[in-house]
């Protein structure tokens, strides 16, 4: 009996066992899926979204499932996360065993064949591998004019118009192995078929459709961003953030431009000096390999100075700072420290020791020596590395939460103007 943890695509992993039987599969995503899952299939609207996530602060969303739906309904999600956990768990490399006494955790799952489940999740992985691949994720689908089968009709409804394997990842209702298996049946069953499989006339009419839908609603856009959930947002989506201001930087010198140690950082430095080529030379009596062995490689970046770290928080912190304003003005003082802290102690587990102990100031930043003092206990293999994208992270989340949360147009758009640019001013 105990937990076997691996690290996975979403964070770290978490499969719960008891004589032979899996009981739990948890993930750090758990939350933010399950809400995606529940907007997706109409069971909720953005308010009640919203009230959930409120509502599970502090605890596991599928607690409160369980106790605000039908109970079918809220075993029905909670069981096809385990399954989506356990799944990725056997794409995970270099699990680890940790012996429990007792598995005090909640939710348990019992009742199913843990055997066959696992035989039925490798069949799942084997017939949507192809799609899952980089490539695969890039294929667009469209229809091919056969009808599918009722259990893939809420799939095929989203193909009303070629799209990307990655994108219906987003956008359906089910679990992305689910999604991906059916996907690949419907490819099989010629229910679909990939846009070069199309005809030039297909092609055509299916251009000529989307212009004219565009021509119709002038204002039409797939999915506006402050209608997704989640955390994760398209390459299109992004370009609203792309760096177009020349003036401003984090630390208010207006430098967007990295330094010459920015730019040398993943240099490889090439130093003359005595290196182990040189004294494994001497020891094995090649003289010719000691006396022409004079060039040293160190593959490391320059170290991280304090004062280059003091800059990217300076960034991030212009951007919380900014959050908490829109939060201040639109539900009253306090109310963005409180939005700020929330991001900062709900950091992923990979970035989470970047954040310990760290509180947010009245005026929403983030105390900046804190975090260069966690830093600093960490390897300085790691240092840039782990600032860089766990400043990102947050910033990320920050975007998210305004976009899902902040009501009003003005107030959302003056926040996501200080976000501009924020990847360049990192350094990123």
């Amino acid at each position: 009996m105990g937990r076997i943890t691996a690290s996975g695509s979403s964070g770290e992993l978490s499969i719960y066992v008891m004589e032979g039987e899996v009981l739990a599969a948890r993930s750090d995503d758990d939350d933010t899926m399950l809400l995606r899952r529940l907007l997706r299939n109409g069971h909720v609207d953005k308010t009640q979204l919203g009230a959930l996530r409120t509502e599970a602060q502090g605890g596991r969303l599928e607690d409160v499932l369980l106790n605000k739906l039908p109970t079918e309904q809220a075993e029905s999600l909670v069981f096809d996360r385990m399954r989506e956990n356990l799944g990725r768990f056997l794409l995970a490399e270099e699990p680890s065993f940790e012996r429990m006494d007792s598995l005090l955790i909640g939710h348990l799952h019992i009742g199913h064949n843990s055997r066959e489940l696992l035989a039925e999740l490798e069949s799942l992985l084997e017939s949507g591998a192809e799609l899952a691949s980089e490539k695969g994720l890039s294929t667009n689908l469209a229809r091919s004019g056969f009808e599918p089968a009722p259990e893939h009709e809420a799939l095929w409804s989203l193909v009303s118009e070629p799209r990307s394997v990655a994108w219906l990842l987003q956008k359906a209702p089910i679990e992305e192995l689910d999604t991906l298996a059916t996907l690949a049946k419907m490819l099989a069953e010629g229910v679909l078929k990939r846009v070069e499989d199309l005809t030039p006339e297909e092609e055509e009419a299916a251009l000529m459709a989307e212009l004219e839908r565009a021509a119709e609603d002038p204002d039409y856009v797939e999915e506006p961003l402050e209608e997704r959930p989640d955390e994760e947002v398209f390459e299109e989506e992004l370009a609203m953030f792309a760096d177009n201001d020349f003036v401003r930087g984090g630390d208010g010198d207006g430098a967007f431009t990295k330094t010459k140690e920015e730019l040398n950082a993943d240099r490889i430095d090439l130093t003359h000096g005595r290196d182990d080529m040189s004294a494994l030379g001497e020891l094995v009596g090649d003289q010719e390999t000691a006396d022409t062995a004079g060039v040293k490689m160190n593959f490391g970046g320059p170290r991280l100075s304090n004062d280059d770290a003091a800059k990217k928080v300076a960034v991030a912190n212009e951007v919380m700072e900014a959050l908490c304003t829109a939060f201040d003005t639109q539900d009253g003082a306090g109310a963005g420290m409180g939005r700020v802290q929330l991001l900062v102690d709900g950091a992923p587990s990979n970035f989470s020791v970047l954040f310990r102990n760290a509180r947010a100031g009245s005026k929403g930043s983030v105390p900046g020596q804190v975090l260069i003092a966690n830093l600093r206990k960490r390897p300085a293999t790691e240092h840039r590395g782990l600032l860089n994208n766990g400043l990102a992270n947050l910033i990320d989340r920050a975007m998210n939460m305004g976009a899902e949360t902040l009501e009003d147009d003005d107030i959302l758009d003056a926040f996501l103007e200080t976000c501009v640019g924020y990847q360049k001013r990192l350094g990123l």
